[in-house]
């Protein structure tokens, strides 16, 4: 009965308009949780994250709260001056939380604006596709619920063959690199006006081209890291949150480690963001700050327009 209504389809005069939905999303995680209560029964129940019968590890941390709201307020700002939209890469090793985080900035950034990108670079635990891909997607409407009933239509996918860009490196940087040319080309033509989100027209100008969020793999030593500091240069990101692991062997280098130090202009150089990862976030039981975790300061300093040290 359970899985019957999670898959089932309310009527149409149940369903609450796309427009107004978006809106009312305040980027708070919901969770779906089996319920079995004295006289009610068995069944799913949506629990919302800031209510008291959520655990502590299903709160979202005031620290990731903060960065995502920042950055929906740089997509709009962006927007009103007509400038080209925030890039956000997330990166972490495995099991960090980088699709949890990714999900909030999704919403965040849809509770603000009409649309938003989402490039999932991760094979083998995608968010919106079955595994074995890389894909870039166009989203207006907020993500809830499992992976595997979120599945959507791509924008523009890659069949890699793997759930590992171990096996074909090669054309996993093929794949990459053609779906970030894709993504910037809706900046192809400053002449042009109009464009459509949803088709996502290559003759848009930049300011109409959605912000973008991409979430990367977990692997990060070795060739793996080398694949990741490849991503990053296609990227071109405004900023990059990183999440820590409370296992410092397991965290990424310092700076903009993927770049030439001597060729890195201080006015082009991404806000580079230190989070607690959902592992140290749980044994925090819900920790409110990030000052904690890694160098301190390094909200307060991205939030007032500086970048922090990774």
């Amino acid at each position: 009965l359970g899985r019957a209504l999670l898959l089932s389809i309310p009527p149409a005069e149940a369903q609450v308009p796309r427009a107004q939905l978006t809106t009312a999303v305040q980027a708070k995680l919901q969770a779906l949780a089996w319920r079995k209560t004295a006289g009610m029964g068995s069944g799913y129940a949506v629990i919302d994250a800031s209510s008291s019968q959520a655990p502590a590890v299903w709160q979202v941390p005031e620290a990731w709260a903060k960065v995502a709201t920042s950055i929906a307020e740089t997509a709009v700002a962006a927007m009103s001056a007509a400038v080209p939209p925030p890039v956000i890469v997330i990166t972490g090793c495995k099991g960090s939380g980088k699709s949890s985080l990714g999900r909030l900035l999704v919403n965040q950034l849809l509770s603000c604006c009409e649309a938003m990108a989402y490039m999932d670079l991760d094979p083998g635990q995608p968010e919106l596709t079955p595994p074995g891909l890389l894909s870039l997607h166009v989203l207006q409407q907020p993500l809830f619920g499992p992976a595997h009933l979120q599945q959507r239509q791509p924008l523009l996918a890659y069949f890699l063959g793997d759930v590992s860009s171990q096996s074909d490196p090669g054309r996993y940087l093929q794949a990459v690199q053609a779906l970030f040319s894709r993504y910037y080309s809706w900046s192809g033509s400053s002449a042009a006006t109009g464009g459509d989100y949803a088709a996502g027209e290559q003759d848009a100008p930049a300011q109409m081209r959605p912000s973008l969020v991409v979430n990367t793999p977990g692997w990060i030593t070795g060739l793996g890291l080398e694949l990741l500091a490849a991503v990053l240069q296609f990227a071109a990101p405004t900023h990059v949150v990183n999440l820590l692991s409370p296992t410092s062997k397991r965290n990424l280098p310092g700076g903009c480690w993927w770049l030439d130090a001597t060729s890195i202009a201080p006015e082009v150089s991404p806000a580079l963001l230190q989070l607690p990862s959902i592992s140290l976030t749980a044994d925090a039981a819900g920790a409110t700050s990030v000052g904690g975790w890694g160098p301190a300061g390094v909200t307060e300093s991205y939030l007032s327009g500086q970048s922090g040290a990774m």
